[in-house]
């Protein structure tokens, strides 16, 4: 069993990497950093020797470099049976080359290429499940903002960029019903990371001080073990769905609809052909 993680080296990721790898799965890493990826890999080996650990840079950022590490695990493997798609950017006010916020370019259109250009190997599982890691903050989402070129309040975009992960997984499981995909979106929780780091002196105040809130990224993780590990039978009628603590959880914001994933999957397929031509 393969399972592909990204973002592993720290959070909720690493969580993800150790409780997979007790599991007996071999790992993708796909990481920004190979340096923390091949040290990770060192963790896993010692702890769980019969696991074998692939360290695949990229930077969901640059999707280039997402298309080539598509590549590269096309070459390796003929089947994917888990893909986390867990790699997040803070809110920040920071545009790519592409002219899109980088937390939405990061923690959507990236994954977007990722997920897309392995469907066959996840078909070929016959179990293939796509993980994605969202946030209770999509309540802040807008989904006509998604493809606007302007700058936005920056927890404004972080929300715009989970809430296209929740219907991206939406889309997906409707589209890939018939082939044995499914897919899902969670809420890990108030997770204790060094997320908090990448934000703002105010903001890395405000997160410590509700320090006491937080859970641990194992905690964290359980939502998506369980979305893993649960039996497809159990599972399948709730493909597309979002989970809180291991339940599907009711959704409250109104952009959270079948038109809007189409036109989400429809627009980042445009988007990603403009940025990367064939």
């Amino acid at each position: 069993m393969n399972a592909l993680i990204t973002g592993p080296t720290s959070g909720v990721g690493r969580a993800l990497a150790f409780a997979l790898a007790g599991e007996g799965y071999n790992l993708l890493l796909l990481v920004r950093d190979p340096a923390k990826g091949r040290a990770l890999a060192g963790e896993l080996a010692a702890l769980f020797p019969a696991v074998q650990t692939d360290v695949i840079p990229a930077d969901l950022a640059d999707l280039a470099s997402v298309r080539a590490a598509v590549t590269v695990i096309r070459n390796r493997y003929k089947r994917l049976d888990r893909l986390f798609n867990n790699a997040g950017y803070a809110p920040a006010r920071y545009e790519t080359v592409y002219g899109y916020e980088k937390s939405f370019v990061t923690n959507h259109l990236g994954h977007f290429v990722l997920t897309t250009g392995l469907l066959d190997l996840l078909e070929a599982s016959g179990d293939g499940r796509v993980i994605q890691v969202a946030s209770d903050a999509h309540i802040l989402g807008n989904a006509r903002r998604f493809f606007g070129k302007t700058r936005r309040w920056v927890w404004g975009a972080y929300a715009d960029g989970k809430l296209a992960n929740m219907l991206f997984a939406r889309e997906l499981a409707r589209r890939y019903a018939d082939r044995r995909i499914l897919a899902f979106s969670f809420h890990p929780g108030f997770v204790n990371t060094a997320f908090a780091g990448k934000l703002g002196p105010f903001w890395r105040l405000m997160m410590r001080s509700m320090s006491f809130l937080m859970i641990t990224p194992e905690k964290a993780a359980q939502t998506g073990l369980y979305l893993s590990s649960a039996p497809a039978d159990l599972l399948s009628r709730f493909s597309g769905w979002y989970f809180v603590r291991s339940r599907p959880a009711r959704v409250l914001n109104s952009g959270f609809s079948d038109g809007q994933a189409e036109l989400l999957w429809k627009k980042s397929g445009e988007a990603v052909a403009a940025i990367l031509p064939a």
